[in-house]
């Protein structure tokens, strides 16, 4: 596993475990790049008691597609802005998270009950 902070154009950081996409040339170049449990990185102001903004900021991590029950993605490598290591701590909460989210899709699939093919 390769767990990468990325920056997407325009301006979009996601924390993910990634993949290089290559062609199959005399001499392989990136295309893409496969991610796996994307999530973006969001920052905001915290409020105070009495309703200010705090000196404190909250990092939020949500689903990168939230309207695809798909966890692999691929993208186009001049979509990658940048590439670096996520901070431990980061990288730990986005553990966290792809382990819930597996926990609910095995849950869903020990659940879901397909339809038989029956000659009529």
């Amino acid at each position: 596993m390769t767990v990468k902070l990325l920056t997407l154009k325009p301006k979009q950081d996601v924390i993910a475990d990634i993949e290089e996409i290559r062609t199959t040339d005399e001499e392989p170049r990136i295309v893409g790049y496969q991610l796996s449990h994307p999530y973006i990185i969001t920052l905001s102001r915290m409020m105070n008691e009495d309703q200010t903004v705090s000196d404190s900021i909250s990092v939020n991590i949500s689903r990168w597609n939230p309207f695809s029950s798909d966890t692999v993605f691929q993208i186009p490598a001049d979509m990658v802005s940048v590439i670096c290591e996520p901070l431990p701590k980061l990288k730990e909460s986005w553990e966290e998270k792809v382990g819930n989210e597996e926990k609910v899709i095995a849950v869903s699939y020990t659940h879901l009950t397909l339809p038989t093919n029956r000659e009529v």
